[in-house]
């Protein structure tokens, strides 16, 4: 299950290891994505998957650095330690996850 999750709750929700993708409306590869996100938070029992609207509040994209959508941070104990923007397909963000596809904080 996804959480779609605002900048008033995200502080305390990122302490415990998950991913965030953040996201726009209308963006054509971010709709690509939502279905495999989804998917594969129904398979993960150890990470939580949250998404962030972006057009709801750019503050978090400032905060993280985020220039294009969509963006998926794994954060563990509260800090980023993996960042891909783009599309994934299932086995690629389940490579993203577990350590393969990976760019570097």
């Amino acid at each position: 299950m996804t959480i779609e999750t605002s900048r008033a709750l995200f502080n305390e929700q990122i302490k415990d290891p998950c991913i965030v993708d953040f996201y726009t409306t209308g963006c054509p590869v971010c709709e690509k994505l939502a279905p495999v996100y989804g998917d594969l938070s129904e398979e993960r029992d150890n990470l939580t998957f949250y998404k962030v609207n972006l057009d709801e509040d750019i503050t978090l994209a400032e905060t993280y650095g985020i220039d294009h959508v969509p963006t998926l941070i794994l954060f563990d104990g509260g800090q980023p330690v993996k960042v891909h923007t783009g599309y994934l397909d299932k086995e690629g963000l389940s490579a993203f996850i577990a350590g393969g596809k990976e760019d570097s904080v």
